[in-house]
């Protein structure tokens, strides 16, 4: 077996380990990136018996009415989403699930409500579980895959949270999906390379109007400048990302540009919007 159908094969696992979960919970809070909300939602993972909600986490690193766009285009296809980012309180997540506890659905049950936090690795789950409970109770990290294995977590006497690891797609939904998953760190870095990225990711920023932030950020011209490899080689340039030789060293400036962005040093940036059609193929 290769090593992708091994990755494959152990993200089709753990997909199954979750749907097998579902069965001992009530209501599921899906996590995705407000980034790429299509790209990090994963599909056929909540059966319409189930009470699901998603979550569009890290609303700050995104255009704030795109992310408008995405609560409508959601509710429009039948599933709440409500934007949402760590230094949020957790006011809108506790109400709906206040709200679903009292509701004639639950109502009849004499017991806590159970809850599972979902989603692929580096949406932002422990982060949102830390904040509903307040402290600290499960680590975080930004790198995939740091939530290890699953603990129940007790919210109040009335809440019960189980928080899962994070589920890998079993195939990428096409290259742009590939795309946003590895430039939002969901994927790892072996699966890409870093230059082919980094150019595809300044086309992106482009077609977003991103490019002040750029040259703000690198304190560079990008006036003239057409060819996306050009444009990576002028940042390396201006941060010094040189190889043996003085050539300028494409795949680090790439590294650089991938982690400013994923961090937000370029500003809030949406690479999907609902509607376009690249986001599904």
């Amino acid at each position: 077996m290769s090593r992708k159908q091994r990755q494959l094969s152990y993200s089709q696992k753990q997909f199954n380990q979750v749907r097998e979960m579902l069965k001992a919970v009530d209501v599921v809070l899906e996590v995705i990136d407000a980034r790429a909300p299509y790209s990090t939602k994963t599909r056929n993972l909540v059966e319409s018996s189930r009470k699901h909600m998603l979550v569009l986490h890290k609303t700050d690193l995104a255009r704030e009415h795109v992310t408008s766009q995405w609560e409508a285009y959601f509710r429009e296809s039948g599933v709440r989403a409500i934007p949402y980012h760590s230094r949020l309180s957790a006011q809108y997540l506790t109400a709906f699930l206040k709200e679903y506890r009292s509701s004639q659905q639950f109502s009849r049950f004499k017991r806590p409500l159970r809850l599972m936090v979902a989603g692929m690795p580096n949406v932002g789950k422990s982060t949102l579980v830390n904040l509903l409970l307040r402290k600290k109770v499960s680590r975080t990290g930004n790198r995939p895959g740091i939530t290890r294995g699953n603990q129940w977590v007790r919210i109040n006497p009335h809440l019960e949270m189980l928080d899962t690891p994070g589920v890998l797609l079993p195939v990428v939904a096409g290259k742009f999906s590939f795309n946003c998953l590895s430039a939002l760190g969901i994927l790892p870095a072996n699966r890409y390379d870093d230059a082919d990225l980094g150019n595809w990711l300044l086309e992106m920023l482009y077609l977003r109007n991103i490019y002040p932030a750029i040259e703000k950020r690198y304190g560079i011209h990008t006036s003239g400048i057409t060819d996306r490899e050009e444009l990576l080689a002028t940042i390396g340039q201006a941060r010094g990302c040189l190889a043996a030789g003085g050539e300028i060293d494409l795949h680090t400036a790439a590294r650089l540009l991938i982690k400013d962005f994923q961090e937000g040093a370029l500003g809030p940036v949406s690479l999907e919007l609902p509607g376009e059609e690249e986001f599904q193929s």
